[in-house]
């Protein structure tokens, strides 16, 4: 094979080393996919993620009582940067057991049957 051709492992063609972007970490100084092939990787995966765009139904309601507006604002942006879905149990799986009890005598505790177990080695808020 010519030494400036380069098969591409998602299509397996034979292309010119121009037809590849560079990667510092491969042995050839080239990413191991063509172009053409990546582009359409990426367009695929943005396709399968943007389908059904998500929306915590938590980020449209009101804001708790046992947030703080700072608190809240910083919680909805996280959420909203968030890849991954949020938990069934929204913002209550952030919470502690002592925060739980400051916000229970305070009664601002907007979920106050709020149980707490371990998942994953973490402890997650749990509502009943």
């Amino acid at each position: 094979m010519n030494a400036n051709k380069v098969v591409c492992t998602r299509c397996r063609v034979a292309k010119e080393r121009s037809d590849f972007y560079g990667d510092q970490w491969s042995a050839n100084g080239l990413k191991s996919k063509c172009k053409p092939c990546l582009k359409d990787v990426s367009r695929s995966r943005y396709a399968a993620v943007s389908r059904e765009p998500f929306i915590n139904p938590e980020l449209l309601g009101p804001r708790p009582r046992c947030f703080t507006a700072q608190q809240w604002a910083n919680w909805v942006a996280a959420e909203r940067n968030s890849v991954i879905p949020y938990p069934s149990n929204g913002y209550c799986t952030s919470c502690t057991r002592v925060y739980q009890t400051i916000m229970k005598a305070r009664n601002s505790c907007a979920h106050p049957d709020t149980t707490f177990v371990l998942v994953d080695s973490e402890v997650e808020g749990v509502r009943s």
